[in-house]
């Protein structure tokens, strides 16, 4: 069922980067809201039907999978009709000369492998954590060890209390890496959302790269930097503070949630390290550093690999083996990027810039985060700590100063919220 997804989403990739790179974002934009809201609707109505129809959850698991396909093809179709109206094709030149098929399918390759590499590091952490953390598991748990009986007692009651299997250890394997597919798919949130600034800025940093504007380049740099920065570390800190409350609300008390939540707590910090990473490794590629990121990237898999086999194959680590090769594989490539990009780009203090205010921020909005939560285990004080660390982090972005006039000028609405800040006599004028 999923099949016809994969060919429609190379014809999703090549509309929506022709819109990004004329600058047009609006179109791109819907039509990812458009392809998610009919996967999200579509995917459930299905799934309703079928468990309804045939008391199959597995049917209803594909049935939501085509809610999914359909989700990409009405999204095609969507960008397919913008295409034509926009009238955007250029009519060529008969006397102008072109490159051969074989120079464009060159230069493509060329340019395309690091690119997927760089874009596909999210996935490819996740693929790599499929292969060798479940085997790894297995062959712990199944020397016989008993310390993994002490280490998961709670759990492994759990696992007993709800299948009803004496021989629960024998599903430890299996639960573990559920556990950590829940908290990473939490610590996936926050570099999905500064990925999608790093692809954004591509064009606009490709152009002032092209054109050798390099204070309009060292602008547009700062800017993705200090934007992905007050994404990724309030959110970070925040899981670091409340993982175990954060996982709690989302899937309730119990033994696997409160070991969800310390691998939350662990995979916020690698979150940081993640969301800032990824959309350095976008201008890297918007600069023609192509070479530096494929190296970079190709460092972290292999660090990833080599610390995957080795502490989940511990019994200290266990499956928090998996956390911690993500948090340093992700250290590693965030170091390697910052010094290739500091070295295509001199005249940037990227930590003074844009990393001190944001972390200062998101260091207030932390603690007053966990300040909150102490007053009360109920799900209803961890709501309220989350709303109150909003509150906290935004004034302290505003008493920072994190955001110049110009930069808050380029935001959506920009215009009013420095008439809102300047009210305030909080802004930089």
């Amino acid at each position: 069922i999923i099949v016809p997804s994969i060919f429609t989403c190379f014809a999703l990739s090549c509309y929506r980067g022709y819109f990004e790179g004329l600058h047009n974002m609006q179109i791109p934009a819907f039509s990812n809201v458009l392809e998610a809201v009919n996967k999200v609707c579509l995917g459930l109505i299905f799934a309703y039907l079928t468990v309804r129809l045939t008391d199959s959850y597995y049917l209803a698991a594909a049935a939501a999978l085509l809610g999914i396909c359909i989700g990409t093809i009405v999204s095609l179709v969507y960008l397919h009709i913008k295409y034509k109206q926009c009238n955007l094709k250029t009519e060529s030149n008969n006397n102008d000369e072109t490159d051969s098929v074989k120079v464009i399918l060159k230069t493509l390759l060329i340019f395309s492998v690091p690119v997927v590499i760089s874009s596909l590091s999210g996935s490819i952490v996740t693929l790599i954590d499929a292969v060798t953390v479940r085997s790894s598991l297995e062959e712990l748990i199944s020397s016989g060890n008993l310390k993994i009986n002490v280490i998961f007692a709670d759990l492994i009651q759990e696992i007993k209390n709800f299948s009803g299997n004496s021989e629960a250890i024998n599903q430890l394997s299996t639960v573990l890496y559920g556990i950590r597919g829940k908290a990473f798919t939490l610590f996936n949130l926050v570099p999905m959302l500064t990925i999608a600034i790093g692809v954004s800025s591509i064009p606009s940093i490709t152009e002032s790269f092209i054109l050798k504007r390099e204070n309009e380049l060292k602008e547009n740099i700062l800017s993705v930097i200090k934007l992905s920065s007050v994404i990724a570390l309030p959110a970070g800190i925040g899981y670091f503070c409340l993982g175990e409350r954060v996982m709690a609300l989302l899937y309730g008390n119990s033994a696997s949630t409160t070991l969800g939540g310390k691998m939350l707590v662990i995979y916020g910090i690698a979150s940081i390290f993640a969301s800032i990473s990824l959309p350095i490794g976008n201008i890297l590629l918007a600069i023609n550093n192509k070479k530096a990121v494929l190296i970079n990237v190709f460092c972290g898999i292999i660090i990833k690999v080599i610390l995957n086999i080795f502490l989940c194959s511990s019994v200290q680590f266990n499956v928090f083996g998996s956390v911690i090769s993500t948090l340093v594989s992700y250290f590693i490539i965030l170091i390697l990027h910052i010094m290739a990009l500091r070295k295509s780009v001199c005249g940037i203090n990227y930590f003074k810039d844009a990393i001190l205010k944001p972390f200062f921020s998101a260091c207030a909005c932390g603690l007053s985060a966990y300040f909150v939560i102490t007053l009360s285990d109920s799900n209803l004080s961890t709501i309220l700590s989350i709303f109150v660390a909003a509150v906290i982090y935004f004034i302290f972005l505003l008493v920072f100063r994190t955001f110049t006039e110009s930069e808050i000028l380029k935001f959506p609405f920009g215009e009013r919220i420095y008439k809102a800040i300047n009210s305030l006599k909080i802004s930089k004028k």
